[in-house]
């Protein structure tokens, strides 16, 4: 469920509830009404905030919080639901129309009828119950009991002239205070098309291959920030090359064994190794983490992969360039250093004086591990990738059938119960409870051996 669809349906509801007099005076008779319309409000701003939503370019809750302050001739505080998920704030939605079909015999087609203006003015204009629509209204209350439907083990008459029905689904109540758990948050529903029990397999292949990249590029990082050398005129054994290059104006610097490679490690230090290596090992965490819901044996999200597909972009992009070409002889060491003391577009440099100090940085680096590092990089580079690829392609995808079903479901199941009636939800929608309940009793007995004092 979208959240602009939400949106858009909470605020064309709330608008006919406003604009229609029976309802916007039920808002001041029923305390149980009430209490659902501050609640589409709060939802309203829940959504404004967390997913940005609009409808027709405008922040609908302090309209809406200001009209049912000045219904209710009282103040209200409004509040932001923390962590509240989309499904509970539709059920919101879905209850409050249920209600009003129900008990005011308003239908839902009436409710949710877009094609009228709705404007804050209008709002405005209807935003008054005067004494005699509570007098009206309040009688059609009384001529209208509410019927208390209770159990059939105990034939009591109604004691109170609350709206409570007693036990449906053993958990939840009429008033809406506790709702059954909508199904995509239920453990029991596995709403994709196939369980991949190997895909633990290839998430730890994964995590591993990736892991391996990641501590052969930190490696590499460092080879680039050990293996320097100084070049200038000061340096005895290549003093009269700088002492001719006059365009360099005598001045003397470093060169890393990156550079040389044409590979731009200016930027490492020991900071950025050190949060590489953080972030490294908490996305190798994410990957290989043992799961702990029941759903997360089979699926691996794909939000989890976009840092490090990322990472692995960036690994190909630099260092992979320059270091791949290295290794297959593709790398022209004198061009990478004549570009890097080439000042100016028409400095020309002996490609013999080049050459030597090459030779002299070659000659002080120790390349040949370099190599065997960009080559082992290189290899687990395209196991990652290669392991990427199957994860993904073996990842489940979404039952949308199965999910629209268990919505309509959930639906008859909230609609019954507003009836007083029991409704159990087609059980073959759920995983076998005793597969489910062994999973996380198998969590519990791991997190208890841990937990557990180790006997002396």
């Amino acid at each position: 469920m979208e959240a602009q669809k939400i949106y858009d349906s909470t605020v064309i509801s709330l608008f006919n509830i406003v604009k229609n007099e029976k309802l916007r005076t039920k808002i001041v008779l029923d305390d149980n009404f009430k209490e659902q319309v501050i609640q589409m409000v709060n939802n309203l701003l829940f959504l404004e905030v967390e997913e940005k939503t609009l409808y027709k370019d405008i922040k609908w809750s302090p309209i809406f919080g200001k009209s049912i302050v000045n219904i209710l001739k009282q103040k209200i505080k409004f509040e932001k639901p923390d962590n509240k998920k989309l499904e509970d704030i539709y059920a919101d939605y879905s209850y409050t129309l249920t209600f009003c079909l129900n008990n005011y015999s308003v239908s839902r087609d009436e409710l949710n009828n877009s094609l009228i203006d709705i404007s804050e003015k209008e709002i405005q204009l209807n935003s008054r119950v005067s004494e005699e629509m509570k007098n009206l209204y309040n009688e059609d209350t009384k001529e209208n009991p509410t019927v208390e439907v209770v159990d059939k083990s105990d034939e009591q008459p109604n004691q109170s002239n609350s709206n409570t029905n007693q036990n449906f689904n053993n958990n939840y109540n009429y008033q809406g205070e506790s709702i059954p758990i909508p199904p995509m948050q239920d453990p029991r529903f596995y709403p994709y098309l196939t369980k991949p029990k190997y895909i633990r397999w290839v998430k730890l292949v994964f995590g591993v291959m990736f892991g391996l990249t990641g501590l052969f590029y930190l490696v590499l990082n460092l080879l680039f920030l050990f293996q320097k050398q100084n070049v200038g005129a000061s340096v005895d054994e290549i003093k009269d090359l700088f002492e001719n290059w006059k365009f360099l104006g005598g001045k003397t610097g470093i060169i890393d064994s990156g550079s040389l490679l044409g590979i731009k490690s200016g930027q490492a230090n020991y900071v950025m190794i050190i949060l590489i290596m953080l972030l490294l090992s908490w996305i190798v965490y994410t990957i290989v983490a043992p799961p702990k819901r029941y759903r997360e044996q089979f699926v691996f999200p794909i939000y989890n992969l976009i840092v490090p597909v990322i990472f692995l972009v960036a690994i190909v992009i630099t260092p992979g360039i320059g270091g791949f070409s290295y290794i297959f002889g593709m790398n022209d060491l004198e061009k990478n250093i004549s570009n890097l003391l080439s000042t100016q577009k028409d400095i020309q440099i002996n490609d013999g004086d080049i050459k030597r100090l090459v030779d002299f940085l070659v000659g002080k680096f120790n390349l040949p591990l370099i190599k065997a590092v960009i080559w082992l990089l290189f290899v687990f580079l395209i196991a990652s990738f290669a392991s990427l690829i199957v994860l993904i392609s073996i990842n489940p995808r979404l039952d949308r059938q199965k999910v629209i079903r268990a919505t309509q479901e959930y639906q008859k199941l909230i609609n019954e119960a507003l009836q007083g009636r029991k409704y159990q939800m087609d059980p073959t929608l759920y995983e076998n409870q005793e597969e489910v309940d062994n999973f996380y009793r198998k969590i519990k007995e791991k997190r208890e051996g841990r937990n557990k004092p180790k006997n002396d």
